[in-house]
Formats: C-alpha cells, sequence, structure tokens
C-alpha cells in the first residue's frame, strides 16, 4: 500500500533539526504527533530510500563503539526546498478541505 501523500512531508520535516537514524526518526514523528502518526519499518525505509534517490536526503553510516551500525539521514537543500514547498502546499489544501468541510474558522 503506498503512503498518505503527506508522509514524505513529515518525515523530511522531522530531519529539519538535525539528522537522525531510522528509529530516531520514527520516535520524533510519533513523539510530535502525541502518537496518533506511527511509521513502520516497512513504510518508512522504503520511503527514506526513495527520498535518498531522489537527492532530498543525504544518509551516512555510524558504527557505535556497543551494538549495530546506524544509517543517519539529513536534509539536502532540495530537502529543504521540497519541504517549503509542500507546506505551503498542504496549508492551502487544509484551508481548502476546512473550508469544504465547514470547520474553517
Amino acid at each position: 500500500m503506498k503512503e498518505s501523500p503527506w508522509v514524505p512531508l513529515v518525515v523530511l520535516s522531522a530531519l529539519q533539526g538535525g539528522e537522525l537514524h531510522g528509529y530516531g526518526i520514527a520516535q520524533r514523528v510519533r513523539d510530535q504527533s502525541e502518537e496518533l502518526v506511527r511509521l513502520s519499518e516497512g513504510m518508512l525505509y522504503p520511503l527514506l530510500h526513495e527520498l535518498e534517490r531522489d537527492g532530498l536526503v543525504q544518509s551516512r553510516w555510524e558504527r557505535p563503539d556497543a551494538g549495530r551500525d546506524r544509517k543517519y539521514y539529513r536534509l539536502t537543500e532540495s530537502g529543504r526546498r521540497e519541504l517549503t514547498d509542500g507546506r505551503q502546499r498542504w496549508s492551502r489544501e487544509v484551508r481548502v478541505l476546512s473550508r469544504l468541510l465547514g470547520v474553517a474558522r
């Protein structure tokens, strides 16, 4: 199943504060959404690979003193632009849908 169109923006937004590994991204999204949004590994990692392929994020491997290697992701300049553009699109869509559903303030 394809993820919702807002999921890539949520992941890019999670990386706005600096680089994170996959679990850190999922945790940040879960925390910031008050546990409403949960990104499964099966959704998150393919999406991160797609964002990397599209040049929106870059990654690097880090080997900790103990435990498994971790892949850290960070936004690229293209990713920052996409996040800005996506936020503008999303803001407009929310305004229009709120008006159509009768919940606009």
